[in-house]
């Protein structure tokens, strides 16, 4: 996961220059399409949200041509599948977002695929969910209206301010940690810091680190394993810190 970071930081920097590059043609409002499956969970989940904040866990590919993004969507529409097809319909207004935030460019010459006019937004671009209706010549396929927002959007600046609040850490890989432990995203989080304990530098780094693990297992329900990584925490921190220091508190 770590050096996949080093990848995802680098395609984030490509982006911000082709947006540079490419900012007079984007001066404008300008509406893309993506066509894509949910679970009826997510579909559910999505529906319930509508006036709400919706992020992308990925980099978003979508389209400027309607036709492209249907292409992702017709066959599978008429499948006897439990997933549901959507095409979301997004509306970007350059003014709302910054380069450095939020930044996104037309792909055509870098992809494989040519004249799809391909427009990559960056990993967890976020949107307003404004509208979410049956199409009227398919009730398999849900149009789902979307507008870009940005960090002047108040409910997206007390939703950031919240989740630095309580992710704070000595490291932005220790923040993604604890954001991953706080929304149960669990697996990747062990995978994160297992990586992380294998390059720690110091003894206080490896008791944070085990302390953390220990959660992770409290979290599955592995009890027995979660002992074991605090017992582990707390013979780095007996050796260090007077025991009277507040970080044993929550490892005890």
């Amino acid at each position: 996961m770590i050096k996949l970071g080093f990848f995802i930081r680098r395609l984030h920097i490509q982006l911000e220059q082709l947006h540079q590059e490419q900012s007079t043609n984007f001066q404008q409002a300008f509406t893309v399409y993506r066509g894509q499956e949910l679970s009826q969970q997510n579909f559910q989940n999505l529906c319930n949200s509508k006036g709400g904040l919706l992020s992308f866990n990925n980099f978003l590919s979508t389209s400027k041509e309607k036709e492209v993004a249907m292409h992702f969507v017709q066959d599978s529409s008429y499948q006897n599948t439990d997933n549901i097809s959507v095409i979301f319909i997004m509306t970007i207004d350059p003014s709302k977002i910054s380069t450095s935030s939020t930044p996104f460019a037309m792909i055509d010459d870098y992809t494989v695929i040519k004249g799809e006019k391909e427009i990559l937004f960056t990993m967890h671009t976020v949107f307003r969910v404004i509208e979410i209706k049956q199409m009227a010549n398919n009730n398999r396929l849900w149009e789902i209206q979307l507008t870009i927002t940005g960090d002047s959007d108040p409910k997206l600046s007390t939703l950031t301010n919240r989740i630095e609040e309580e992710v704070r850490g000595s490291t932005g890989w220790h923040r993604m940690g604890k954001l991953m432990l706080k929304v149960g995203n669990l697996n990747p989080a062990e995978e994160l810091y297992q990586e992380l304990l294998k390059n720690a530098s110091t003894d206080s780094d490896r008791a944070h680190i085990y302390h953390q693990l220990g959660r992770l297992k409290d979290q599955q329900g592995k009890y027995q394993e979660a002992v074991k990584f605090y017992e582990k925490s707390l013979e780095i921190k007996r050796k260090t810190p007077p025991e009277e220091d507040a970080s044993f508190a929550s490892t005890y």
